[in-house]
């Protein structure tokens, strides 16, 4: 006698979905926890903010929206433009992150330059960003497929 409880002998495959997992939507909500201490930040030294800090600023909604539309399985835009994004988000961040601070010699954020804990915990999370934008430009065609 078979077993009415067990599922059918069939390999059915569930249909393919976003490559992204629990770990993303974390790390696009450790973003979103952030948002409240930059403007915060950015509140109470707006005075001192350099023209990079400003376009790093301009950056931060562009990082929450490709995180999110990874995380989450959601197109935005076209992905031509999160290709550029994933090509160009690296070197804004090696330029305003190194070269800005200490070949420039400017402030960050009102900030003196320095090899302190904060600089390769910055890259740390800009790497983690850039792979990212690289797997959500280039290895989720089910989400760009969709739309």
């Amino acid at each position: 006698m078979t077993n009415p409880y067990l599922p059918p002998g069939s390999e059915i495959t569930a249909p393919e979905t976003s490559q992204a997992g629990r770990f993303w939507k974390v790390f696009f909500w450790f973003h979103v926890a952030l948002l409240p201490l930059l403007v915060i930040g950015v509140g109470m030294m707006v005075n001192s903010l350099s023209v990079f800090d400003a376009l790093d600023l301009l950056t931060f909604p562009v990082i929450l929206l490709g995180l999110y539309g990874y995380a989450y399985g959601k197109a935005f835009s076209r992905q031509g433009f999160w290709k550029a994004v994933a090509y160009a988000y690296p070197v804004w961040v090696v330029f305003y992150e190194v070269v800005v601070p200490f070949g420039f010699g400017l402030d960050s954020y009102g900030e003196p330059p320095s090899l302190g804990a904060d600089l390769p915990l910055a890259l740390v999370i800009a790497a983690i960003t850039a792979v990212a934008f690289y797997r959500y430009a280039f290895r989720s065609r089910e989400i760009w497929q969709e739309g």
